[in-house]
């Protein structure tokens, strides 16, 4: 998860983590949103050669499926969807967004309440 009142803020965190982690997430979770560790290659070539920053502007829209990402509606949103398929246990970790600690603020001000947590 990460959230941030600017949305795009919040997709980078999110897309820095995928960058790094990519490779290592399970198959099974990584074909749930059609993706295969083998995505992540290139990725994981341009973070070892030119850094974070460059390999979190390859992360696509549905690598970012994997997280939840954007500003307080967009997470709410989507927490709300995942409910609505069946979910019973919503776990928000890291990176929780460019500021953790507002992070933290806003989930359990903005987003918890109306999840009725």
């Amino acid at each position: 998860c990460s959230i941030d009142p600017d949305p795009e803020r919040a997709r980078l965190a999110l897309a820095a983590k995928l960058a790094y982690y990519g490779q290592g997430i399970s198959p099974f979770l990584l074909a749930r949103v059609g993706l295969e560790a083998s995505d992540f290659e290139p990725i994981a070539s341009v973070l070892r050669r030119d850094g974070l920053e460059a390999a979190s502007r390859l992360i696509t829209p549905a690598m970012l499926d994997l997280g939840i990402a954007g500003g307080p509606d967009e997470v709410l949103a989507r927490c709300r969807w995942l409910q609505g398929q069946g979910a019973t246990h919503l776990s928000f970790g890291p990176p929780l967004g460019p500021d953790p600690i507002a992070a933290v603020e806003t989930l359990g001000r903005e987003v918890l309440p109306q999840l009725g947590v």
